[in-house]
């Protein structure tokens, strides 16, 4: 898990909403980020100097980088900022996610470039 995930949860009636944020994302994988299940909304991913791609899982708690197959692939190119948004959420158990160098689910290796990641759940 990264040391730069933060997690903010706004538990009241009007805001029932978290915010999940790592501004330094490598290949080690962040699990289970929201501790509960809920509906991923917003993804937000920005990147520096090299092609990466997100990987995200909506099942499992715990990740093997190169082993576990995401659900989700966003492939985003250098300095770029990449904005998915789902209005009515896409539902998930577990949420957890990681960057690598190529869309292949056997990929372990870490691109150069961190990324800059913000995920909206409820």
């Amino acid at each position: 898990m990264s040391t730069n995930l933060k997690t903010a949860r706004f538990d009241t009636e009007t805001l029932t909403y978290k915010i999940v944020s790592d501004a330094a994302l490598r290949h080690a994988s962040n699990d289970d980020v929201t501790a509960s299940s809920g509906f991923l909304h917003s993804i937000t991913v920005a990147n520096g100097s090299n092609v990466g791609y997100l990987k995200i899982t909506l099942t499992e708690a715990t990740v093997v980088v190169g082993t576990t197959v995401p659900d989700i692939i966003i492939k985003v190119l250098a300095s770029t900022t990449v904005r998915v948004t789902m209005p009515s959420g896409v539902a998930f158990t577990k949420l957890s996610f990681w960057q690598t160098t190529t869309g292949a689910d056997s990929n372990n290796t870490s691109a150069a470039a961190q990324f800059d990641v913000t995920l909206v759940t409820t």
